[in-house]
């Protein structure tokens, strides 16, 4: 029996087997060790609902207020450690669970997680039609491991990949507006929100892209204002730098971003903080240059692959489960391994395995990032710089000439 006969079941059992090892774990972790629970992200957030729901949502972002709700939900599983970090709108997705029980609105989330992977594969049919060519292609995002970190931890990462993915169809089909306002919704994502909608503009500079995006983000604030007041607006920013610590649950030196890279390399000092962001500031002008004059004729698959690429690493917050965003430029490269026959397919699976590895690697290495990074950065620069385009459709032979007698 040949090889390409028996590829397709080796892969599916692959894939099955990391998929029902994934859930497993899920259920173990969380149903039989219900403390595990307590100490999600799921808990914080819903903790903020519980606060909008009896109106003290203008003490959201104060931190003895915020703890006291929480323990409403962890005690007596764990006491409260986790901030709300989120925009004031984001409550809006889990305040419909909270007269549930912890377990209850848990398990919905997470069934809601997984019917947005099932629009995502849906969504990846019409962005890159090719890809159905490969066997069981529809089960990577369930195997891939930011999703399944992003469900156990309760995270909205797949729900914004799906706003992306949504973002991406309308601006292939050239509807900007639209495409504008889907692209708002990823400020329940701030940390990346920023460097990805700069990315999105200035790659495609349409001023109905602009208009769409600044009406939903205006939509999105209007609602925050409404549910905390302006004062907890103005002083959001100097929130989250308060909040990210390790006391809260902030890991910064493990995210998969350039400046967590420059924290853990820079010696130490009362500077530190500060020479990483400078150091990764100048990374992100160099980037920004690149872009304005190296893609202006690149085809828009593979501006959006690199903007999906590059936005992560420039983010102050990126854990690695917010690398569901990479689902996208995955997609992109089985596209151009079906649809570029002058590309080496070997050079293109290379890059492709190599990317799925460093996503996934912080599942079994916690202190990775230090290698994963550069080469997410090495990457994204690539794509940025050669232009992949289709090839050339070869023509008919043209007729021979007919001799007239």
């Amino acid at each position: 029996m040949s090889v390409s006969k028996i590829l397709p079941s080796i892969v599916f059992l692959l894939f099955f087997f990391t998929i029902f090892s994934f859930f497993s774990a899920i259920r173990i972790n969380l149903y039989q060790h219900p403390q595990n629970l307590a100490l999600t992200d799921f808990t914080a957030y819903l903790a903020g609902s519980l606060m909008i729901k009896e109106n003290k949502g203008r003490l959201l972002y104060h931190f003895p207020s915020f703890f006291e709700y929480e323990s409403l939900l962890t005690s007596p599983l764990s006491p409260p450690k986790l901030t709300y970090r989120a925009l004031p709108f984001t409550v809006l997705f889990y305040l419909p669970l909270i007269n549930l029980d912890l377990f209850a609105s848990f398990s919905i989330f997470a069934g809601f997680s997984f019917l947005s992977l099932i629009s995502i594969c849906f969504l990846s049919r019409f962005i890159f039609p090719p890809i159905r060519h490969l066997p069981f292609w529809f089960l990577l995002p369930f195997a891939f491991v930011p999703s399944f970190k992003t469900v156990f931890y309760g995270q909205t990462a797949i729900i914004t990949t799906l706003f992306f993915m949504l973002s991406c169809l309308f601006i292939l089909r050239h509807k900007y507006f639209t495409a504008g306002i889907l692209l708002s919704f990823l400020l329940v994502k701030m940390q990346i929100f920023l460097s990805l909608a700069f990315f999105l503009l200035l790659l495609f500079p349409k001023i109905r892209l602009f208009w769409g995006f600044f009406t939903g983000i205006i939509l999105s604030l209007i609602i925050s204002l409404l549910l905390v007041g302006i004062d907890n607006l103005i002083s959001y920013p100097s929130y989250l730098i308060n909040s990210e610590t390790l006391e809260f649950g902030s890991h910064i030196y493990d995210f998969q971003s350039l400046p967590s890279i420059f924290l853990r390399l820079l010696p130490d000092s009362v500077s530190r903080p500060v020479l990483s962001w400078g150091l990764s500031f100048l990374a992100f002008v160099f980037v920004v240059f690149l872009l304005k004059t190296k893609t202006l004729f690149f085809p828009p698959r593979q501006k959006l692959a690199v903007a999906a690429i590059l936005s992560p690493l420039f983010a102050f917050h990126t854990p690695d489960y917010e690398l569901v965003l990479y689902l996208f430029p995955i997609f992109f490269l089985l596209h151009c391994y079906f649809t570029h026959p002058r590309l080496s397919r070997n050079y293109v699976f290379f890059w492709l395995a190599l990317f799925i590895f460093l996503a996934c690697q912080s599942f079994f290495f916690s202190s990775f990032n230090a290698f994963s990074v550069p080469i997410f950065l090495l990457i994204g620069l690539f794509l940025a710089l050669h232009p992949i385009s289709p090839a050339p459709i070869p023509k008919p032979p043209s007729p021979l000439p007919v001799s007239v007698p």
